[in-house]
């Protein structure tokens, strides 16, 4: 594997290839359709094989949804009620926080009814969701932030993926623990990047070992505002995330309309779908399998494995099909995105996590985690026991000074 300097800049000059051989939409379809990255991705076909995710646990990191919308009638999804930031994770109204989750979820399990219309990549999913609130709660130094406990709460919870589409300008020590852990334990976290240079969320999408997305549109290009193009160096894949059906419009305030949004936000649940596909293909790839399946075989066809951070493509556009077509298990059991500038959490924090034994889920503290099956106290058992032998050695000790009584002294004239 190339170094990542001597990479560096090839995918520019092979850029006009990679966006050859992405699937595009014809030219006469219809190309104000939300869901246009669904026949992009080839997702029927997926799904046509049995690859629906089914058997897959992710958890959604977001701000708020709407759970009871006819998109997600007859989905698996759940719904934490913890409250992060002094606002439940569900509401009725749709504003800019519900509106944003609700159309994440969607994107992994929507069946295609309601405003947008929003079909699931991986439909079968189980889906757990948790929620900021309104997204107005700032870090507390020292102190887990919200984004550590609803990642503990997805580990708690055995989520097998996690990905969230908001970012946070700093992570705290105990964040970076429980991300340690998490990594330690296989889990994969997916989180878009920044839509705009300028913007600070730039985590955790730019922490050790997890899985950043940009967004690209339906000619390939990574998306722009205000005519700037939003080349985020650290990308690990590029996905569709332009001109993206929502499940409701806040400037409305209604859910019966929808909105194309434009974003990372709607990238980052597309790769963590694809990844969800490819685990349920190939169950004994580990995570970094995964990971590393996900960027050898980004864009339709075989290639040699390229990194691109001049123009922002990361290892390149994400492919569904690809991913799917190939055993991860071929691959390096290491997760390759743990040289981040970030540079947080180190090697050495995971693999202490791998280690740190788990709690005892089980007796009081002070107690013993199990006792026999008669019920009765351990520690009676084991005080019986001393007291045994004690009387053995009192015994023995009486015997042996009983023995030197009755036998004659030294040699006591018998020659």
């Amino acid at each position: 594997m190339k170094s990542r300097g001597a990479l560096r800049g090839m995918f520019a000059g092979a850029l006009a290839l990679a966006l050859a051989i992405v699937p595009t939409v014809s030219a006469s379809a219809d190309t104000t359709d939300g869901n246009w990255w669904y026949d992009y991705y080839d997702v029927g076909q997926a799904h046509a094989e049995g690859w629906t995710g089914k058997g897959v646990k992710i958890t959604v990191i977001d701000g708020q949804i709407n759970p009871d919308l006819p998109v997600f009638s007859g989905t698996d999804l759940t719904v934490d009620k913890t409250t992060y930031c002094a606002a439940s994770p569900t509401t009725t109204d749709a504003n800019e926080a519900s509106v944003h989750g609700t159309s994440v979820s969607a994107l992994l399990i929507g069946n295609g009814t309601g405003a947008g219309a929003v079909k699931g990549i991986v439909p079968d999913a189980s889906v757990r969701f948790e929620g900021y609130g309104t997204l107005d709660c700032a870090a507390s130094g020292g102190k887990t932030t919200q984004f550590g406990r609803a990642l503990q709460a997805a580990l708690d919870a055995g989520s097998d993926i996690v990905t969230t589409s908001v970012g946070l300008g700093v992570l705290t020590r105990p964040d970076l623990d429980v991300l340690a852990e998490a990594l330690a334990k296989g889990v994969i976290v997916v989180s878009s990047m920044p839509n705009e240079l300028t913007d600070e969320g730039t985590l955790p999408s730019g922490a050790n070992g997890v899985v950043g997305v940009n967004a690209i549109g339906q000619d390939g290009a990574i998306q722009s505002h205000g005519g700037v193009v939003d080349i985020q160096t650290e990308a690990t894949v590029v996905a569709a995330g332009v001109g993206i059906a929502t499940n409701g419009d806040e400037q409305t305030g209604s859910w019966d309309s929808s909105y194309r949004a434009i974003g990372s936000s709607m990238a980052a649940p597309l790769v963590a779908g694809m990844l969800a596909a490819a685990k349920q293909k190939y169950p004994k790839a580990s995570s970094n399998q995964l990971i590393q399946s996900l960027i050898h075989n980004t864009t339709a066809d075989d290639h040699e494995l390229m990194r691109d951070e001049k123009t922002g493509y990361g290892y390149g556009p994400a492919s569904l099909t690809h991913l799917l077509a190939v055993d991860p298990t071929k691959y390096p059991d290491t997760n390759p995105l743990l040289d981040k500038a970030y540079a947080k959490p180190t090697a050495e924090q995971i693999a202490d996590a791998a280690h740190t034994p788990a709690p005892s889920t089980t007796g009081a503290p002070g107690e013993s985690s199990s006792a026999p099956a008669s019920g009765v106290p351990a520690g009676l058992f084991i005080g019986i026991g001393i007291a045994v032998l004690v009387i053995i050695a009192v015994v023995v000790i009486m015997i042996v000074v009983l023995s030197r009584r009755r036998s004659p002294n030294g040699n006591g004239g018998n020659a």
